[in-house]
Parts: C-alpha cells; sequence; structure tokens
C-alpha cells in the first residue's frame, strides 16, 4: 500500500489515528484520519485503513465508498475488494449476492493466497484451495505468514456468510496459532480481540421500582419469589442510586446516564434525554467493541434517533415514557428502521417477557449478544391484573413510617402540580394511599412472575453458563413517604433502586452497603465483558465490589434539576433545597426515612464534612447551580386539587376511583395544550 502523508504533522495524524486503530478506539482513529485527510485532501483515495475502520465502526455505506475510491489508485490489492465486499454484505440491504456482483476486480496481487482468496470471495473457489496454496513449497516463517493471511479472509469470509464459529476459528488461527506482527497480522490480532467469544447479557430493567420491594431484601410484606431467588443466587448492591435529574420524567435522566455512562452535568445542555452529543452508547459499543448483537424490548423513552444510534434491532419496542399497560402499541425496529405500530395484544410485562423468552430460545450459541429488557412496570397507570391487586386488598402492605397526608414545604414544581403528584388528592389518606399501594406491589409481583418466566429460558437454554442477567429500575418511588407519590426528590425512597447481578463467577447470596449509581452499570457491562471503558465516561465498574474490594464511590451525589441537591457520606446526608433557602442533615442510621432532621448545633461537624464533600462533587461535574439565592420562594405550599393533571393512560377504573369520574385528560398525545 502507498499514498502515506509526507508531512510530518500529518503524519502524527496518521500515527494517532493507527494507535487508536489497533488499541479498538475505531471512532477516534477515524478522527484523527479524518482530520488528516481535511489537511491533505489528495490522501482520501490512499486510505484503505479508514475503509476498515468504518467496517469495524459499522458505517458500511462509508467503507464502500472508502474502499471504491481506493481502487482508482490501487488495483493490486486483493484486501480492498476482500473489505469491499464485507462492507458490501453489511450495508443497509446487502447481501453476499450483491456483494459478489459488486466484487472489485483485482490484477497484480502476487502473494500467495491472496488469487485464491479472491476466487473464494467471487464464488469460484473453496476454502480448501486458500489452505493448499499457503502451504505448498511453504516452510518456516514464510509459511507462517502465508497462513496468517489465509485463516485471517477466511474468518472474514465466514463472517460476511454468518457463519460465526468458523469465522472466529479462522481469526484465532490467524491471530495467535500463525501470529504475525506485520499490518495485517495485527489487524488479525484487532479482530480477535474484537469478535472473540465473551459473556451474554440479560439487562432487566424495571420502571419506578423503590429499593424496599423485594421480600429477599427485607419486605415481608411484598411477594417476589423470583427476584427472591436472584438475590439468593446472585450479589444485590442495597445502596444503589439514580444520580439525580435534569428532569421531573426522572427515568429520561436515568436512562440518558445508564446509556453514555456519564453523570447528566456531563451531557449536553440542550435537550440531554435525546442529544448525547459524542458520547459512546453502551449497546452500540457493545456491537462495535465486542461483536455483540444488541436487541432491545420494551420501553425506550429517549428520542427515537438515540434508539437507531443505540440498538442493532428491537421487538415489541415502545416509544413514549409510560402507558396503559394493558392498551398499549409496539413497533419492531430491523435494519435501521422503525415498523408501523401495531397493538402489543397483551399487558406490558408479559408481552415483553415472552419477546424476551422467544430471543433467549432462538439465539445462537456461537453469538454474543446483550438483551435490554425494558418493563414498562410497576410505573402507573397502577393497574396490574386484577388478581394481583386483590392480593394485597386482602392482606395489605403497612403504610410508609415516613407516610404524611402532604409535603410541609414547597421542594420543586413537580411536588405540586406534576402529573405524578396528582395520582392522589391532597391531602393524602390512608385509605387511598394503601389502596395505591396495594396495586403498586402487584405490579410489582405480576413483574416479579416474567422475571421468573425468563430465568427459566435462559436456564433451559444453552446460554446460561455463559451470561450474566442483572436486575435494577431507573429509580425509586415515594408512594405515601414525606406526602409525595412521585420521585422528583433527593429523598432516599425517590432516588434508590434495587440492583442485583447474577452470572459466571458472581458471589452467590452475597450483597454490599458501598454506594453504587444505575449509571455504574455501563462500565460494569463493559468490565464484565473485557473491553475498555471510554475516555470522559463517568461510570465506575462494580467488579471490585463483587469481589470484596472497597468502596468505589466515597460519596452519593445527588443534583436535581436547579431546586435540589444532596450529598451522602457514610450515614450523614444533606439535602438542600435552594429555592427557598433550605437545608437538612441527616443520621440514616438513626433516622433512615428522613423524618427527624439533627438541629443545628448537633449537626456542626457533619454538616462541614457534608458541605466539603459537596464542593468536590460540584467542583467535579462542573455543577454551578446556587446553593442560596437571594430572593428566596415562600416555603409554604398551596394544594389545589382543582389544578391535579390526568394523564391519558389511566383506565377508567382508575379514573373513577382516583379522579370522581373525570373524563377530560389534560397530559398527554392528543390533548390540546392550553
Amino acid at each position: 500500500m502507498f499514498g502515506q502523508a509526507n508531512d510530518p504533522n500529518r503524519r502524527d495524524l496518521y500515527a494517532r489515528g493507527e494507535e487508536h486503530f489497533f488499541a479498538g478506539r475505531i471512532d477516534e482513529s477515524i478522527q484523527s484520519w479524518d482530520l488528516e485527510i481535511v489537511a491533505q485532501p489528495f490522501r482520501e483515495p490512499y486510505h484503505w485503513q479508514r475503509g476498515l475502520a468504518f467496517y469495524y465502526a459499522n458505517e458500511f455505506e462509508k467503507g464502500v465508498r472508502q474502499f471504491e475510491l481506493h481502487q482508482k489508485v490501487n488495483r493490486n490489492d486483493v484486501e480492498n475488494a476482500a473489505w469491499h465486499f464485507l462492507c458490501v454484505v453489511r450495508a443497509e440491504a446487502g447481501s453476499v449476492k450483491k456483494a459478489r456482483k459488486a466484487l472489485i476486480p483485482i490484477v497484480g496481487d502476487s502473494r500467495v493466497p491472496m488469487k485464491e482468496v479472491h476466487d473464494l470471495f467471487a464464488g469460484k473457489g473453496t476454502s480448501q484451495d486458500i489452505l493448499d496454496a499457503a502451504s505448498k513449497n511453504a516452510e518456516g516463517l514464510l509459511l507462517r505468514n502465508q497462513l496468517c493471511y489465509a485463516h485471517l479472509y477466511l474468518g472474514l469470509y465466514y463472517e460476511a456468510l454468518g457463519e460465526i464459529e468458523k469465522s472466529r476459528s479462522h481469526i484465532q488461527k490467524s491471530a495467535v496459532e500463525f501470529r504475525m506482527d506485520h499490518y495485517m497480522g495485527k489487524v488479525a490480532q484487532l479482530h480477535y480481540k474484537l469478535r472473540r467469544k465473551r459473556p451474554n447479557f440479560i439487562f432487566l430493567f424495571a420502571d419506578d421500582q423503590k429499593a424496599n420491594t423485594i421480600a429477599a431484601h427485607g419486605n415481608q410484606h411484598i411477594r417476589t419469589p423470583n427476584l427472591d431467588q436472584l438475590v439468593e443466587r446472585g450479589f444485590s448492591f442495597r445502596n444503589n442510586y439514580c444520580a439525580g435529574s435534569f428532569s421531573g420524567a426522572v427515568c429520561v435522566a436515568s436512562r440518558a446516564m445508564l446509556m453514555t455512562g456519564r453523570q447528566w452535568l456531563n451531557l449536553p445542555k440542550k435537550n440531554p434525554g435525546s442529544n448525547w452529543g459524542d458520547a459512546k452508547i453502551l449497546p452500540s459499543y457493545l456491537t462495535q467493541q465486542g461483536g455483540y448483537r444488541s436487541h432491545i424490548i420494551g420501553k425506550w423513552h429517549n428520542g427515537e434517533a438515540t434508539l437507531k444510534r443505540a440498538f442493532s434491532e428491537g421487538s415489541s419496542v415502545y416509544l413514549g415514557g409510560m402507558a396503559n399497560h394493558a392498551d398499549f402499541d409496539v413497533q419492531k425496529f430491523s435494519g435501521g428502521k422503525l415498523s408501523g405500530k401495531s397493538p402489543a395484544g397483551g399487558f406490558s410485562s408479559e408481552v415483553f417477557a415472552n419477546d424476551a423468552v422467544k430471543f433467549i430460545e432462538g439465539a445462537k450459541t456461537e453469538e454474543n449478544f446483550f438483551l435490554y429488557v425494558a418493563f414498562m412496570a410497576p410505573h402507573d397507570p397502577r393497574n396490574p391484573p386484577e388478581k394481583y391487586r386483590e392480593m394485597y386488598y386482602q392482606n395489605r402492605p403497612p403504610l410508609p413510617k415516613n407516610f404524611l397526608p402532604q409535603h410541609p414545604y414547597k421542594i420543586g414544581p413537580a411536588g405540586v402540580s406534576g402529573r405524578d403528584e396528582s395520582l392522589a388528592p391532597w391531602p393524602r389518606t390512608r385509605e387511598v394511599i394503601s389502596d395505591q399501594l396495594c396495586e403498586y406491589y402487584g405490579l410489582i409481583t405480576h413483574l416479579d412472575e416474567q422475571v421468573g418466566r425468563i430465568m427459566k429460558a435462559l436456564e433451559g437454554s444453552p446460554h446460561a453458563d455463559n451470561t450474566y442477567v442483572i436486575y435494577t429500575a431507573d429509580h425509586g418511588l415515594a408512594m405515601g413517604s414525606h406526602g409525595l407519590l412521585g420521585k422528583q426528590s433527593i429523598y432516599e425512597h425517590s432516588m434508590k433502586c434495587p440492583l442485583i447481578i447474577w452470572g459466571p463467577e458472581v458471589p452467590a447470596g452475597q450483597s454490599t452497603e458501598n454506594f453504587s449509581y444505575v449509571h455504574d452499570l455501563y462500565g460494569t457491562v463493559l468490565g464484565l465483558a473485557g473491553l475498555e471503558l471510554p475516555m470522559q465516561a463517568d461510570s465506575k465498574n462494580l467488579q471490585p465490589l463483587m469481589n470484596g474490594g472497597g468502596p468505589v464511590h466515597d460519596y452519593v451525589f445527588l443534583p436535581f434539576q436547579n431546586h435540589q441537591r444532596s450529598i451522602r457520606w457514610g450515614k450523614w446526608k444533606l439535602n438542600i433545597f435552594p429555592q427557598i433557602n433550605h437545608r437538612e442533615v441527616f443520621d440514616l442510621e438513626r433516622d433512615p426515612d428522613e423524618m427527624r432532621p439533627l438541629e443545628e448545633k448537633n449537626a456542626i461537624k457533619s454538616a462541614a464534612i457534608l458541605d466539603s464533600m459537596l464542593m468536590a462533587a460540584r467542583a467535579r461535574y462542573g455543577d454551578k447551580s446556587p446553593l442560596k439565592i437571594d430572593n428566596p420562594e415562600p416555603k409554604e405550599v398551596v394544594y389545589d386539587n382543582s389544578k391535579r393533571r390526568l394523564d391519558v393512560w389511566q383506565p377508567k377504573w382508575i379514573r373513577d376511583k382516583y379522579f370522581g369520574g373525570r373524563a377530560n385528560p389534560d397530559h398527554g398525545p392528543g390533548v390540546r395544550k392550553k
């Protein structure tokens, strides 16, 4: 190959791109080489290496164009034809038939066994022809070199055909058994690194599930036998948090942080729910770096564009934040496109579990997969199948210890007029909260059964010994605590959520009280997959906690829009409400329900430490929102039941029971804005 950069600065860009490429930092390599080409446009046709990077970045159409450009300046290399073939196969609407028809003709490549390689890709030869040519009249280093090439291109050919096990076998031989350290030898080693068999992941994501709703974690009033079994066989993180929110729709922020591995303060300021800038999105990063098949089932509340960036495929996808569990539409996702909407045909948790079981039963043993199942339960409407709410009506769980009829002071706009808080009138009564708690628990028990079905399918499959199951939720929920119903607060009940990991070599039945965040699962999944954490990620790998190591976080930082800030260190927690210039310090060991803030004279030392840690956390994430303002709002709250919001998804029996039969929703699609 020729046409290398001849200017020293341009050579630096080329060398930097090459360094990134062989380290597996594919996007960074493309960025460096793009800059090189901007500086020296004549280099573009010569840049066949950039075509390889496009293939590994899944930018197949760009790869096709790059190799076709290169053919204009170099007609003598079979590499160009072979990699062009691979890109054509995997481009949109591509196929082996199309790739053969478009195969670039090569003249003058006298290297052994490149003629036989070209014949194979053209459909005129066999794999044995390549191996025979590579071995004929060769020995020592020459034989090793020719077999390195032979097995590399056999591996690539079978990858194009979708015969993954054959492909891996040949790539391993090229990269390990017949290893060579020239350029294409290093490409074989990179391909082996990116495509080797790795563990699978089943990511089960509940919606609005508070941390204390699993029987095995100490709640004797709820029935969760399948989650209990997951606890007994897996590892539990008992202080797991959603790291605050930029929105009252906390799930949007939580999922954005999970998918990017970034604290929300490090996401773009404009539309961070669906604008993730240059972040590496977890599923697509797994695909690019580890050859994973990423499949989404269920809820996606972060926009269609991010969905298409994130996943290879999907089924029963629900684009939106919530729906009537018993009446909603779903879409298929394939080839980068969403199908039209069609009725889901069942209760949400069952529909999503059905698809998960189907995926597990159909997944090939030789492929790596990341199955993301985003349930809508136990998010409201709290309308579980009737028997699941009836079981709790007949055996009622107690109200939370920090139940209040209403919150005593203003904590933010969502606490007074938000959709979540409108699900019951003010003041809250014990009877209403008790009923809603029964309905909430019913959703969780029904969800638990679906988790059991998924686990049964996994354990009856060939994937059981090589799959990690992660169960968590996007955040918690108040459900009557502090007079609140929703999750738009920095209290423990709203920011904490369960986290359990089960899989190969995970210590069974163990747990940790050390801090973790939901978005730490980004780094944890990559760590378990043997992949590097991208630069600029805030996520931590939680594997050391499972292996008995020390804390990965010294404190928990919970920034919520501009009207709440919290820092937790050990048993101490500081809650700040800047818009009303109010702050409270709690001793969570003595007061886990955050009901008895310490008197100022008893909190001097702990408050000073917490203030210091809060300052450090704010500096780390560039949090410039004021903690105190000159003209604070009044603390007093005016609750007005005439301004309660009603969304379009609440079924009639819930409207009758909690909204007095109201039939004029003012929130959701199709509602005219006032």
